[in-house]
């Protein structure tokens, strides 16, 4: 959402295909693909690998979102 604010308010349409553009739905997707898609799993990850008390946790989630990371990141590739 900052990235498509800043955009929107001093990128002067240099940056952003226009709203009727048969292009702008695909920029959408792209702009909001990492926080929406890639961003969970490296969330879980962080918060069981580092955040949370040894004791807390749990190698399983962390091996579902490494697995989720890596298909995630292969539609990037």
């Amino acid at each position: 959402a900052i990235v498509q604010y800043v955009l929107a308010k001093y990128g002067q349409e240099r940056l952003v295909p226009d709203k009727s553009s048969p292009e702008f739905p695909v920029y959408l997707q792209w702009l909001h693909y990492a926080e929406g898609m890639i961003m969970p799993p490296v969330n879980t990850i962080v918060v069981e690998t580092i955040l949370l008390p040894e004791a807390r946790r749990n190698q399983v989630n962390v091996d579902r979102a490494v697995k989720l990371l890596t298909r995630t990141l292969g539609a990037v590739e």
